[in-house]
């Protein structure tokens, strides 16, 4: 076993190796996810508690499209995939429930960045620099 692949890495590729191709194929993306190695917690928040650090590292993430899209299709009620939570993925799955393929989804974005504070910061300014 090459000791530079973490241990969880290794155990996913083995539970992937008794899958048939198509859903080894569909699971794939889960490797590039920037929220690997991270706490799986962190994505799912307690009612109250902030999920801000885990929208910050799928703002940052390859295949936050697909985590969205994969959340969609099955119906992820809880936690956050594809830089969502639960309310702001609920009307995607109520249009995709409707018949709308995933891929012609209506999503709202924030208008600035990821929504952070920082990007709301700088909306703020370009906002204040246009009306000057």
């Amino acid at each position: 076993m090459n000791t530079d692949t973490p241990a969880a890495a290794v155990a996913f590729s083995s539970i992937l190796e008794y899958l048939d191709p198509k859903t080894k194929a569909e699971q794939a993306w889960k490797f590039d996810a920037a929220c690997v190695f991270e706490p799986k917690d962190l994505f799912f928040p307690d009612r109250g508690e902030s999920a801000q650090a885990a929208k910050l590292i799928c703002s940052t993430c390859v295949v936050k499209v697909v985590c969205l899209r994969s959340a969609i299709e099955n119906r992820e009620w809880d936690g956050i995939w594809g830089g969502t939570n639960e309310k702001e993925r609920r009307p995607l799955i109520r249009q995709f429930d409707t018949g709308t393929p995933a891929g012609e989804l209506v999503v709202r974005l924030p208008k600035y960045g990821c929504g952070c504070v920082e990007c709301r910061a700088l909306g703020q300014r370009r906002r204040e620099a246009l009306t000057a």
